[in-house]
């Protein structure tokens, strides 16, 4: 599998994590971090990756010869960009919206949905379409901000985020669609531990909310650059020590529930 050059622009705006910045480097690392994680948790099958933004995560998967992988994202913008950048084999990328999802029940092994809960504002439906689409002994891992540091405050949500959500409040929602759930907390210690990071985290709850969005977008970017540009897939910790403390939390879903869910009526 290799990847192609693409006349296709993809401008960043806070989210989608396109190749061609070299100031997203280390939040690309990040990314690919987490599908690595779940590859190793479901390592062959039918894989769809729910809001797969610009397809990186998704074509790292496809590489993998024991892996089918379809891609779904709301932006023709992004499916354009991933489909012209990525060669096709064992990889598929479609543009549609995940809360109205074009596949039969239980397609799938194994389904990862990386930052996008947030930014859903039925996430019951959201959640009900992944709990069709996987099979009985599947497993589905979304990550998400962690609430209590990403926005604790009024005013300091992400830009682009319709909701955050807390362990607690995490595990509440996903307990209505599966019977296991493990949730872990997602961090790089070279920037959560650095002095300037953590003096950054103590006043962005009062500065977030008073700097214009493209500001606010740019930022993290360029102080892990600053901080530190070339980290690798191994400087991304996976814990389940102290996760209400860790900036992003990793939901493990499995055994689907097959009840109907009374909020979706």
């Amino acid at each position: 599998m290799t990847e192609k050059k693409t006349s296709t622009n993809l401008t960043y705006s806070g989210e989608r994590l396109v190749q061609n910045k070299w100031i997203l480097e280390p939040q690309r690392v990040e990314n690919i971090a987490r599908f690595n994680y779940f590859k190793n948790i479901i390592s062959r099958g039918r894989i769809l990756d729910y809001g797969c933004g610009a397809g990186e995560g998704t074509h790292f998967l496809s590489t993998f010869d024991d892996y089918e992988v379809i891609g779904v994202d709301i932006s023709f913008e992004a499916v354009k960009y991933a489909t012209d950048y990525y060669d096709q084999e064992r990889l598929t990328f479609i543009c549609g919206n995940i809360l109205f999802p074009c596949f039969t029940d239980q397609a799938f092994d194994g389904i990862i949905s990386v930052e996008v809960i947030e930014h859903v504002h039925d996430p019951h439906r959201y959640l009900e379409n992944i709990q069709r689409l996987l099979k009985p002994e599947g497993v589905f891992m979304l990550t998400t901000p962690n609430q209590l540091i990403s926005s604790p405050t009024p005013g300091s949500l992400w830009p682009d985020h319709v909701r955050e959500y807390s362990v607690d409040a995490l595990r509440e929602i996903l307990n209505q669609y599966f019977s296991e759930i493990k949730i872990l907390g997602e961090h790089i210690p070279v920037y959560e531990e650095n002095r300037v990071r953590q003096l950054v985290r103590k006043v962005s709850p009062i500065v977030k909310p008073l700097l214009p969005k493209w500001l606010r977008v740019r930022a993290l970017p360029f102080l892990f650059t600053l901080i530190r540009s070339d980290i690798k897939i191994e400087d991304v910790v996976f814990t389940s020590t102290d996760v209400e403390k860790s900036p992003t939390l990793v939901a493990i879903c499995s055994n689907p529930k097959t009840m109907e869910n009374p909020a979706l009526k």
